[in-house]
């Protein structure tokens, strides 16, 4: 049974409400079956790092930092605007608590000639990549800003695929490369693999083969 505080379900990693908008975003976009049940878990919500399900919720159901939908290539640059604002408010964040707490005589500074310079090109370089990045915002939500046309002389292997099966494998390779950083891939290892052996039969079957081989998947 699913534990569950104030709305929020373990098991689901998320709000019931919100699973439900996730799988509701699928069935809009072709990826599930409305009789199907969870389709998202292990794609947009479920066990694992919130972040590795945000970022695959933005790469296909077009997840906006306020939890609204629009396409992919806008949510891509709604979340740099979102991620810009972040970085800008913890430069100037660290700086102002740095120069209270020297005010204070908390903190004693080896150079007593620094003058925060190398502080406030910090917020520099970050106000300036937060302006780039609303301008790349505004141009994608007025249409002038369109995702990159691939190469049609360029077999794309993700074309070849189901949206949702590849949904899947992100979100493992996504926990998979988190928790190699001081976790435990071994959780994901397993499930990468078989993601992959699933692309490559959906692959096979694409362009009428017999799988004898694995084809070389890359994200």
């Amino acid at each position: 049974m699913s534990g569950t505080s104030e709305g929020y379900d373990r098991q689901l990693g998320t709000t019931r409400g919100r699973a439900d908008e996730y799988d509701r975003r699928m069935v809009e976009l072709g990826m599930a079956d409305s009789e199907q049940h969870r389709p998202g878990l292990g794609r947009f919500y479920g066990y694992g790092a919130r972040h590795v399900y945000t970022e695959n919720a933005a790469r296909y159901l077009g997840e906006m930092p306020d939890g609204s939908f629009g396409t992919p290539h806008v949510a891509h640059e709604a979340w740099a605007v979102h991620e810009a604002r972040t970085d800008l408010r913890i430069a100037t964040g660290q700086l102002a608590q740095d120069q209270d707490l020297e005010a204070d005589g908390y903190l004693v500074r080896q150079n007593p000639d620094h003058d925060w310079a190398e502080e406030r090109a910090a917020i520099d370089d970050a106000r300036e990549t937060l302006a780039v990045a609303e301008q790349r915002l505004a141009a994608a939500e007025r249409g002038e800003l369109t995702p990159a046309t691939p190469d049609p002389a360029e077999s794309d292997w993700t074309t070849k695929v189901h949206p949702a099966s590849l949904a899947a494998y992100h979100a493992a390779l996504g926990h998979l490369q988190y928790e190699r950083d001081g976790g435990a891939p071994h959780l994901y290892e397993e499930l990468v693999e078989d993601w992959e052996a699933q692309l490559n039969r959906e692959i096979a079957e694409h362009d009428g083969v017999e799988l004898d081989e694995e084809l070389g998947l890359e994200p």
